[in-house]
């Protein structure tokens, strides 16, 4: 069935008036969603003039659970792929969309639980799940955060619970995946689902996890330990399956006489270098003396030793808990998180982020930081006046190696967040060089991979390192620097935020005093009309000195009675 894509739908449909929250609450679902161009016989309908949608019915209260429907034409579609709405007004909510191969299979490809899950909930779609449902999701992302395997299993379980009794069969299947504990049983359900749903053509990644959920059904483990990631276990239970039918005459399958002992020397034998980045590889230059003898003794702990990488955490209570916080910056919060959706590990595209005075661009970047779980290694750009930040040699007394190195000897890992806070307010010296353009073989991932450091007097690597800028007026950028980085522009609070924003604030305080967030409660409606007026410019710097103004006046208001 020849199908219409869905960018020229949107294209030419685009979206009509959001529909209201209570009616598109009630909406029912289309899962496995597409826009075909006939079916069943019917005339091809020509994007622009007619289109229909077809996907599994959930939550009419007309039609079965699972039915196969096709729509009336499509009069809008919301450009976020959340809801149609057709000619006559009947209203869809979308969830997850149709591709060649299934939910279930497309999660499966993933390398971990956690990758998996991030995968699982961007495309169950949030906006289609109602109260008591979206809580037993977010009760999951806290358990990839913070809960043990077995936490996992049993919210993952749950949630999948909720999908077959919301009518969403393919979705429950896919987050079955999760619920997992590795055992036959499990393996075997989810290895027949796998097979059923797999496509002529599938890339060979899917057919390795197949491989991998068929060895787990048949007990095989190739002495993977199964306990903490069965998904990841799956992968390089695979992995060792494939590698040993390609490479042992002898290979194992059924009635195979080779012993887990066996099975243990062989995924020694192949196993994939351990986790984590060779930051300095060597000290260089005169060893012998007192100077060089002081950096080989500095850096013993990290010369030829690898540093791990800190990995991605679950992303959608991190947007939550910063846009509760920065409201107003919601596409820059949104264009950050973007660089991390598809990772492993942490890691931020160059940026620039500008705005006016006080609108919290710094406070992003401390809080970004601290929600995901990552070392935030802050540079004055105000107080430079060279280019120190690039290392100086060895041979002068002040002799001190990239900025880059110092943060990550500090973090313990060799992706921490390089923050360079108003970098336009750096001064440059003939002489002595700049900030700016010392940072230019930093931000470039081929040099950054070997920066020769003056201190250490060898390359090292640190093309792990995200660097994130924050500045006032992006002209004052040298034109090199500013070619390299991506410009975030972070517009003023508004007077609509300022209750969100003051919110924030006073837990702030609360937590920065030791005491319980009980202590202060949020501002009551005279405290909020206080401080919009006295507001002005939309600086988050502002607001926090009137808030904490008005705690202080709440203080002495209660003293006095």
């Amino acid at each position: 069935m020849a199908l219409t894509p869905v960018s020229q739908v949107v294209a030419a449909l685009g979206t009509s008036a959001q529909p209201p929250a209570d009616e598109l609450a009630k909406a029912p679902v289309l899962d496995d969603w597409r826009f075909p161009k006939d079916l069943d016989g019917m005339p091809g309908m020509e994007v622009g003039t007619r289109v229909f949608a077809v996907g599994n019915l959930s939550g009419s209260p007309t039609f079965e659970n699972g039915m196969r429907l096709a729509t009336s034409h499509v009069a809008s579609i919301d450009t976020g792929h959340k809801w149609v709405r057709c000619v006559e007004g009947k209203l869809y909510r979308l969830g997850c969309r149709h591709e060649p191969n299934s939910l279930l299979l497309r999660a499966a490809c993933m390398k971990s639980t956690t990758l998996a899950y991030r995968f699982l909930d961007d495309e169950t779609g949030r906006h289609t799940l109602a109260g008591d449902v979206l809580e037993l999701l977010n009760d999951v992302t806290i358990a990839v955060t913070t809960g043990t395997p077995e936490m996992i299993r049993d919210e993952a379980s749950w949630f999948a619970d909720a999908m077959v009794a919301a009518g969403r069969a393919e979705v429950a299947d896919a987050w079955r995946l999760l619920a997992s504990d590795g055992s036959k049983e499990s393996s075997e359900a989810i290895r027949k689902q796998m097979a059923a749903g797999l496509a002529d053509g599938s890339p060979p990644a899917l057919i390795t996890m197949l491989t991998g959920w068929e060895m787990l059904a048949a007990g095989k483990t190739f002495g993977v330990d199964v306990s903490v990631d069965v998904v990841k276990a799956a992968h390089e239970i695979g992995k060792l399956a494939e590698e040993h039918a390609r490479y042992d005459p002898y290979k194992g399958g059924e009635g195979t006489s080779i012993d887990d002992e066996v099975l243990r020397e062989v995924h020694i034998e192949i196993k994939e270098d351990p986790a984590g980045v060779v930051v300095v590889r060597s000290i260089g230059g005169g060893k012998e003396s007192w100077s060089g003898k002081q950096v080989v003794e500095e850096f013993k702990a990290v010369v030829g030793k690898r540093i791990p990488l800190r990995s991605v955490p679950a992303l959608a209570p991190v947007r939550k808990a910063l846009l509760a916080e920065f409201p107003h910056a919601e596409r820059v919060i949104d264009v950050l998180l973007s660089d991390l959706a598809e990772r492993d590990d942490i890691f931020f595209k160059p940026s620039a982020i500008v705005g006016s005075p006080g609108c919290g661009k710094s406070r992003l970047v401390r809080r970004v930081g601290e929600l995901i779980q990552v070392y935030v290694g802050r540079y004055d750009g105000s107080a430079s006046e060279d280019n120190a930040f690039g290392g100086t040699a060895r041979r002068w007394s002040t002799g001190e190696p990239c900025w880059p190195v110092s943060v990550i000897r500090a973090a313990g890992i060799a992706n921490p967040l390089m923050h360079v806070d108003e970098l336009d307010k750096a001064a440059e010296s003939r002489r002595n060089g700049s900030l700016a353009y010392a940072m230019l073989p930093m931000i470039e991932g081929e040099t950054a991979k070997i920066y020769p450091d003056p201190f250490l007097q060898s390359d090292i690597d640190i093309s792990h390192v995200s660097f994130l800028l924050t500045v006032n007026d992006d002209s004052m950028l040298p034109a090199p620097l500013k070619d390299r980085l991506r410009i975030l522009r972070m517009p003023p609070m508004g007077a609509e935020h300022v209750g969100t924003v003051a919110d924030s604030i006073v837990a702030e305080i609360a937590k920065e005093r030791g005491v319980n967030v009980g202590w202060y409660p949020w501002l009551d409606g005279d405290e909020l009309e206080i401080a919009r007026r006295m507001l002005g410019n939309g600086s988050i710097r502002r607001l926090q000195k009137i808030v904490e103004k008005l705690i202080e006046a709440r203080a002495g208001r209660a003293a006095r009675h």
